[in-house]
């Protein structure tokens, strides 16, 4: 393993920026902003990995240590037939088929989230072996939020009662999810024509990761101002004078990286007002592909519902590529060697926090540190187990999360056959992105059947890494995103 170190304070631009206040409370300005650098940074030593203060003394409590538990992984938005009626059409799979790939494709949890029904649950096939099922329904039409821990559903908006109560009855619907233990997730917030509008942000968690980045037609749009506009029209909402949050309007101009690009940014406006959501993945499976593409870790205790939707209230999350790059990102917040804090957790301010931060299987990547929506720092990623530390002081509230991205082989075969799939979304005139993709597919025998209605495709993970193409960082492919540790 290569560890190397740096101080943000020995490559800092002095800079603040003070972030106006909104919705959940106000975040004052970052202390420092670290000039970016490609590669290792300058200043970056290598480092024998000793903890500091490793002296004891026999009677002495133990330092607080990492909370228990682990990582689990799963999918928290996937579609079943008949439940969802265009699974259905597309030759989705019953509950049960769809539990069994999850099982399969190594997951933990799945939420089974049809449109408006919890129908699904009295299946005669809604049951798993060692997955846990998380009850849940997308909820909504013009806009879409996954409503997961549900015991009885949500009712939908209904505009017959005017367009002036629309958000207070989505509040309502918001506060019936979480009056059953459940949590809300926005759902695709930029994707086009599913643009979050309503101004109510009790949410839990924003889906920032849907599908792919690059490889499905739905995400290379991006979302305009002219957009969002026409959707409030539609709503009669600009008639009677609302207007969306301002955390979507910032979002849209955000041009060329596509709809998840765009749901980044829209996640990361709440966090620099100060609110604390999460970030989750959700595969969105109607057919065709396995469950879990891409896959959310959430930091539990235990594999139950209970503990997992707790683990998303918390922000102890993080979204990757299936069988893709490993992360795991950590703070020393007092100084003793141990890393006690984790991804969700909070540090103190004016306080020299160390960072660590260990990257697995993503060999000649790179690592972008986040630091209130800048990119501070750059890592190279040279070996398939990578650690970096680095220092940082907060004076006033702020957040620090983790990209990390994979490198893009196109002369490698499966480059060469899937660039033009993963630069325009769609090969073939009027087809679908599943549809292209199995023509691809078919012929190269990535192709297992497993009880489903139609072949189910399970890919190499060299194939993902074209898919998620990255086309703000080119040559490079989603791997990983974090939930931010905050200092405050």
């Amino acid at each position: 393993m290569d560890r190397r170190t740096v101080s943000l304070a020995a490559l800092c631009l002095v800079a603040t920026s003070l972030v106006a206040c909104g919705g959940g409370g106000g975040r004052g300005g970052a202390s420092t902003a670290a000039a970016v650098t490609s590669g290792a940074p300058a200043g970056v030593t290598s480092s024998t990995g000793a903890a500091a203060g490793s002296g004891s003394v026999v009677a002495a409590p133990a330092p607080p240590g990492p909370p228990a538990g682990r990582w689990w992984q799963g999918d928290l938005h996937s579609h079943s037939a008949p439940y969802s009626q265009d699974a259905d059409r597309q030759g989705g799979d019953r509950p049960g088929t769809c539990f069994y790939l999850a099982e399969v494709a190594g997951l933990d949890f799945l939420a089974m989230t049809d449109h408006r029904t919890l129908d699904q649950v009295n299946d005669p096939s809604y049951h798993a072996n060692t997955l846990t099922i998380l009850d849940g329904e997308e909820w909504g039409g013009a806009v879409h939020f996954g409503m997961v821990g549900l015991s009885r559903v949500v009712p939908e908006l209904d505009g017959s009662r005017g367009a002036a109560t629309l958000n207070g009855q989505l509040q309502a619907a918001f506060d019936e999810c979480h009056r059953q233990g459940g949590i809300v997730i926005s759902n695709h917030p930029l994707q086009r024509g599913s643009e979050n509008i309503w101004l109510s942000a009790d949410f839990d968690a924003v889906e920032v990761w849907n599908s792919y980045w690059t490889g499905i037609p739905k995400q290379i749009f991006d979302s305009s101002d002219q957009d969002v506009d026409d959707k409030l029209r539609g709503q009669g909402l600009a008639a009677i004078g609302e207007d969306c949050r301002p955390e979507l309007r910032e979002a849209v101009r955000h041009r060329g990286g596509g709809g998840n690009y765009q749901a980044l940014k829209y996640w990361e406006g709440f966090l620099n007002r100060g609110m604390k959501k999460a970030i989750v993945g959700g595969g969105d499976r109607h057919m065709l592909v396995f469950p879990g593409l891409p896959t959310t870790r959430v930091f539990a205790p235990d594999q139950s519902r209970d503990a997992l939707l707790r683990g998303v209230r918390e922000a102890r999350t993080w979204v990757g590529s299936w069988n893709g790059p490993e992360v795991e990102f950590t703070a020393d917040a007092d100084g003793d060697g141990v890393y006690e804090k984790i991804i969700g957790d909070s540090v103190p301010l004016g306080v020299a926090v160390r960072y660590r931060l260990r990257v697995r299987n993503a060999a000649n990547g790179r690592v972008d540190v986040v630091r209130n929506g800048q990119t501070t720092l750059q890592f190279a990623i040279l070996t398939q187990d990578d650690t970096y530390d680095w220092t940082d002081t907060a004076t006033s509230r702020s957040w620090t999360r983790v990209d990390v991205f994979e490198r893009v082989d196109w002369n490698r075969p499966q480059g060469q056959s899937f660039q033009l799939l993963a630069l325009t979304g769609q090969l073939f005139g009027g087809t679908t992105g599943p549809q292209a993709l199995a023509t691809l597919a078919t012929p190269l025998g990535f192709q297992v059947s497993v009880g489903t209605r139609i072949p189910t495709i399970r890919l190499p993970h060299e194939y993902d890494v074209i898919l998620n193409l990255s086309r703000i960082h080119w040559g490079f492919a989603r791997g990983a995103i974090t939930s931010p540790i905050w200092a405050e």
